[in-house]
C-alpha cells in the first residue's frame, strides 16, 4: 500500500472532526451557531498556494526518504484534504468543490494501488460531495435571502 500521507490524514480527520463538532455547536452572543459563508478570492488563492507548496514538500519527503508509492499524488490529496476539512469545519461553501476534486482524484489513487473497495467507497464520497455542495448552496441562499429581508 505505502500511502503514508493518507495514513496521516486519518489521524487528522479525528482531530478536525472534534474541532468541527465543537465549532458547529458553539453559540455566539446572539445564541446562533455558525452559518455557511463564502470566501473571497484571496483566501482561496492562499489556500491553493499553501496546498501546492505543502503538497510538494510532503511528497518530496516521502518520495526521498521512504518507499512510498505515488508520493506526490498521495501528498497533494492529503494536504488539500486538510484544507478542505478546515474549510468544512468553518462552513465555507467552496469546501465542497475542494472535496469533489479531491475525492475524484483519490478514486484513481486507490484504484492504482489495487484498493478497489476503498476506491468504490470514495466513489460514494465523490457523489456525496456533489450532494453536499448542492444542499449547502441551497441553504446558503435561503439564509442570505432571510438575512436580507430582515
Amino acid at each position: 500500500m505505502n500511502l503514508y500521507s493518507e495514513s496521516i490524514l486519518y489521524v487528522f480527520y479525528v482531530l478536525i472532526g472534534i474541532y468541527g463538532y465543537y465549532s458547529w455547536n458553539k453559540k455566539d452572543k446572539d445564541n446562533e451557531t455558525i452559518h455557511i459563508t463564502k470566501w473571497k478570492y484571496m483566501p482561496h488563492l492562499v489556500s491553493l498556494l499553501v496546498g501546492l507548496i505543502s503538497g510538494y514538500g510532503l511528497g518530496y519527503y516521502f518520495d526521498t526518504y521512504t518507499d512510498a508509492q505515488n508520493a506526490y499524488f498521495d501528498a497533494y490529496t492529503t494536504v488539500f484534504s486538510f484544507i478542505a476539512s478546515y474549510m468544512e469545519a468553518k462552513k465555507i461553501l467552496s469546501s465542497w468543490l475542494f472535496w469533489i476534486i479531491i475525492n475524484g482524484a483519490t478514486i484513481f489513487l486507490y484504484l492504482s494501488r489495487g484498493l478497489d473497495i476503498y476506491g468504490m467507497l470514495t466513489v460514494v464520497y465523490f457523489i456525496s460531495s456533489f450532494v453536499g455542495y448542492y444542499n449547502w448552496k441551497k441553504k446558503f441562499a435561503l439564509e442570505n435571502n432571510a438575512l436580507e429581508v430582515n
